[in-house]
């Protein structure tokens, strides 16, 4: 549950920033030639600027193990920089930051069914039981609202459904099409961040759209809770705005830092969608060091008004998170409906 000793990251000395640049970005040709400026447009867009002033686009450089190994902004010293800034220290500072802020904050957490059954396992607790044990935990450290992402789940799971009917539908009508089969998930950052950097091209158009239950969370609390809560008569959200939203998650994966910190994961108003992102081992940690008796604490009997609130449920086929099983069962439905071949697609 939490790192292993013999891959925790220690005193490293490598570390960058995560605001600094790689200091390989970009492919430089080794010829000797005149000099020569690159120029940065955003958006990832380097350019090479001669001496009368025209400019030639510059393609990224494929970035090898060696070359990570070599280089003193190493990707793994990035990633640690991440799991130091999204540790139980940050979330801790900044309940305190907001209990002293003079302006009103709104502190979200949204935990994993996987987290939940992890701390179940170790203390001896039925799911339900440490699920109710975890909410309380959070309540008592602050946070305004506890949720889970099990309803989330469901809703990437029909998402990725969906698109594997549609990419299907679209083989159909044109089969002489490369880049529709096989559909492969981006549930995985680890994954995604991998075929980035590696395959490109080759392998991006075939993942999945479909959001992770992280992100389906993210996007519904920093866009829609809000809305809600003022639906439902809160007193104290009438001025609030979205910026003043503060979400941490729990996940089972480190790499679920990773996805949070995309750019690509933000609110309407620009705001990251997950603030923090706390490993199941991280939330252990914090538990034995806030609460040694974490076991006796009351169920939370909270009234459910939101879906991100419903009792824990199971994912059939859940081997890893389900998407096989309910895709594989909702294109036999599909063909059902519509015609006989598409079992040839599963």
């Amino acid at each position: 549950m939490a790192a292993k000793g013999v891959v925790r990251l220690t005193d490293l000395d490598d570390f960058i920033a995560p605001s600094q640049v790689c200091i390989k970005p970009i492919a430089v040709e080794s010829r000797t030639s005149k000099a020569k400026v690159i120029s940065y447009e955003g958006e990832d867009i380097y350019e090479e600027v001669d001496e009368f002033g025209r400019k030639k686009a510059l393609k990224p450089v494929s970035i090898t193990l060696n070359d990570c190994l070599a280089c003193s902004g190493c990707i793994t010293s990035s990633e640690a920089v991440l799991i130091e800034k999204q540790g139980p220290d940050e979330l801790l500072h900044f309940i305190e930051r907001a209990k002293s802020d003079s302006s009103r904050w709104l502190l979200v957490v949204t935990v994993s069914p996987q987290s939940i059954a992890s701390i179940a396992s170790r203390y001896e607790l039925t799911m339900e039981k440490a699920d109710g044990c975890i909410r309380q935990f959070f309540k008592m450290l602050g946070m305004d609202f506890v949720f889970g992402s099990t309803f989330a789940r469901n809703l990437s799971l029909i998402s990725s459904a969906m698109e594997f009917v549609d990419r299907y539908r679209a083989w159909q009508t044109d089969r002489s099409c490369t880049r529709i089969f096989p559909m492969i998930s981006g549930i995985c950052p680890g994954w995604v961040c991998y075929a980035e950097k590696s395959v490109g091209d080759i392998v991006i158009p075939l993942i999945c759209k479909a959001r992770s239950p992280q992100a389906i969370t993210g996007a519904f609390v920093k866009d829609y809770l809000l809305q809600m809560l003022r639906e439902l008569k809160c007193p104290y959200v009438e001025d609030l705005h979205d910026s003043r939203i503060y979400h941490a998650t729990v996940m089972p994966c480190f790499d679920k830092k990773l996805e949070a910190s995309r750019s690509c994961f933000v609110s309407s108003s620009n705001a990251k969608e997950v603030d923090l992102v706390l490993s199941t081992g991280q939330l252990a940690e914090l538990i034995e060091r806030m609460c040694p008796h974490f076991k006796d604490l009351q169920e939370d009997n909270e009234p459910e008004w939101s879906p991100l609130m419903s009792p824990l449920y199971r994912h059939s086929g859940s081997g890893s998170g389900g998407y096989l099983d309910f895709i594989f069962k909702k294109t036999m439905t599909c063909k059902k409906s519509t015609s006989t071949s598409m079992v040839s697609a599963c």
